[in-house]
């Protein structure tokens, strides 16, 4: 933001019947060769010194494809996200909402794990469970997820599913030092939410603080059990297949892993009522692996996790088990 000189304001005052705001602002920016003047700089200048109803309106310079842009996205967009499409500022494009009688009616669901009721509930509440973290101070409450850039509209549907109020930061590559060694670290994105509500029902659904270390998991009624185990193994789940003497059939496997024990056993005897063989190996000193490791009974796993064509999950995932599943069954 640039402060504006008196010289400045005198510009504004002898041109705001002929130009519009943002022509006076690009032209402030030319005669003082910089890009600091903004046009909420100008629009409030006008607006608090008595020109309210003296400058050119904004309206008369949008074009009819302009404004069907945005009554097509202003629910889905935020007004700066628009503004980096349309040749108009952000503000700009809100007063012209406003003025379209265009309200945003977004408002943000702090209780929306207080019931895991439907499927895509369920499937976050894995996902979360895997992935995802809460944390307090005793006055503020986060719960915040980061996944690599390519499975960001996982954090975009669940940010839609809470309101789609909040923020999913961006974070490039970049080298980050982990147990004393340089690493390099994919792009990333995370979201996060303060929220004390939405907080305690994670609680109150197995979700702990130091959740890797806890004893205390999430256990979800039978008609979402394959849901909620469909986001836990896209969250820490594997798909491969060990190529053996040829026997690709005997090592495709789909393994979960996990450092509290007692999750896992709780997931194979859930599994053994539906006739789905899987053992529980310790597969590091605090680590534990869930592996289903037949063809037959990955078969069974993946029909009971991907029973529906249109079911939210990650597709590589999705695509990777019914790649191996098909070579496995053709070997």
């Amino acid at each position: 933001m640039r402060i504006l000189t008196e010289e400045d304001k005198q510009y504004i005052v002898d041109n705001l019947s002929t130009l519009y705001l943002n022509e006076i602002t690009n032209n402030l920016n030319s005669i003082h060769n910089t890009d600091r003047y903004k046009y909420a700089t100008i629009y409030h200048w006008v607006t608090h010194h008595g020109y309210a109803d003296k400058y050119k309106r904004e309206d008369l310079v949008f074009k009819e494809e302009d404004i069907q842009f945005i009554k097509d996205n202003y629910l889905n967009m935020s007004y700066i996200e628009m503004s980096k499409v349309l040749p108009y500022a952000e503000v700009q494009i809100r007063a012209k909402a406003e003025q379209l009688g265009l309200t945003k009616t977004r408002r943000f669901n702090n209780r929306y794990f207080e019931k895991i009721d439907t499927p895509l509930k369920a499937y976050f509440l894995g996902y979360i469970y895997a992935d995802g973290w809460i944390s307090t101070n005793g006055t503020s409450y986060e719960f915040g997820m980061t996944l690599q850039d390519q499975d960001k509209y996982v954090l975009e549907k669940l940010n839609e599913e809470l309101g789609g109020k909040h923020i999913i930061k961006y974070e490039p590559p970049r080298k980050e030092n982990i147990l004393g060694r340089l690493c390099n670290c994919q792009a990333s994105d995370t979201l996060r939410v303060y929220s004390k509500p939405l907080v305690m029902d994670l609680i109150n659904q197995g979700i702990s603080y130091n959740k890797s270390y806890s004893n205390i998991f999430p256990k979800v009624e039978e008609e979402f059990f394959f849901d909620y185990l469909r986001g836990y193994l896209d969250g820490d789940g594997s798909i491969y297949t060990d190529y053996v003497h040829h026997r690709k059939d005997a090592y495709l496997q789909i393994r979960i892993a996990s450092l509290c024990k007692d999750n896992l056993d709780y997931l194979k005897e859930r599994l053994s009522k539906y006739d789905i063989k899987t053992n529980v190996y310790r597969s590091h000193e605090s680590k534990y692996d869930l592996v289903c490791y037949t063809i037959e009974d990955v078969q069974k796993l993946a029909n009971e996790i991907y029973y529906s064509p249109d079911l939210f999950c990650l597709s590589r995932k999705r695509n990777k088990v019914s790649t191996l599943i098909s070579n496995g069954s053709a070997a």
